[in-house]
């Protein structure tokens, strides 16, 4: 696709079917339901999943961590990764039908108000997840994703390029070496999503996580697809934090961010995204 080529990210409207994104949510809410019973806790009733989730994790945080690494490996989330509009939105930006959906790159974000030791600041997802090249991410919500629930922030643009980094003082994230969070807030855009709606980008692609400022959690589901390939030529970037990466040659591609970037709806044609013309003039 020459949107993806060139801004190295796509806006897909309805990607996900809405029977799926409803199996999903039904799971997790069940899942919650027997963190409640486990811990001999009533269920409030008729309660909506960011409710319930929020009371469960009033009482006793580590219920919502239980519920989070059940979530994550529980079939509903695999159907909704593994549909078939999903598989052919990543079988064509990967230009192959030989693709890879490694279990421990599949993530299930919940992302409450005030727990941002959970967000990730810039960075690229090559380093944290090291696979063969091309990789594509997908970040689609399980429930609205508004401007006050702390939208991804990305660069358009950006994946053209490795960045080495440096590991925080505290050990626990990592930051640029080269590049200044300034310069990158100026370029950041972000994007209003529903459920069914999914961004699709590059492993290198510059991005970060959005701090939830509302009274609702913040449910995504993040899997990393790759093309399956043999002979994978890899080089090693020097880093300050491990003294080397393992990453495959990249050349670079595409072209730079004059044009606006795009979004379309599944299946459709590419349509300029009238939010983001001025950001990307």
């Amino acid at each position: 696709m020459d949107a993806f080529e060139e801004h190295g990210l796509l806006c897909v409207r309805g990607l996900v079917p809405q029977s799926l994104i409803g199996d999903l949510a039904r799971t997790l809410r069940q899942m919650i339901d027997a963190q409640y019973r486990a811990a001999d806790l009533a269920s409030p009733t008729g309660a909506g999943l960011d409710d319930a989730f929020n009371r469960l994790c009033a009482q006793n945080r580590a219920l919502g961590g239980h519920v989070y690494e059940a979530g994550r490996r529980c079939a509903a989330l695999f159907a909704v990764l593994t549909a078939r509009p999903v598989l052919s939105a990543v079988e064509t930006i990967l230009g192959s039908n030989a693709i890879v959906l490694p279990p421990k790159h599949v993530m299930l974000r919940i992302d409450r108000t005030g727990e941002q030791n959970f967000a990730f600041p810039w960075h690229q997802d090559y380093p944290f997840n090291l696979m063969s090249r091309p990789t594509v991410t997908i970040w689609a919500p399980l429930t609205p994703v508004t401007e006050d629930m702390g939208r991804l922030q990305l660069i358009p643009g950006s994946h053209r390029a490795y960045h080495t980094v440096k590991v925080e003082a505290d050990n626990r994230f990592v930051r640029f070496a080269d590049l200044e969070d300034s310069a990158l807030d100026e370029k950041a855009i972000a994007i209003d999503l529903e459920p069914g709606d999914a961004l699709l980008f590059h492993d290198l692609l510059i991005h970060r996580s959005g701090e939830n400022r509302s009274d609702r959690a913040r449910w995504t589901q993040c899997p990393l697809w790759r093309r399956q390939r043999r002979g994978i030529r890899r080089t090693r970037v020097a880093t300050p934090s491990t003294g080397g990466l393992r990453r495959d040659q990249c050349p670079a591609s595409g072209l730079g961010r004059q044009a606006a970037f795009h979004q379309c709806r599944w299946p459709g044609t590419l349509t300029p995204h009238a939010e983001t013309l001025g950001a990307l003039q």
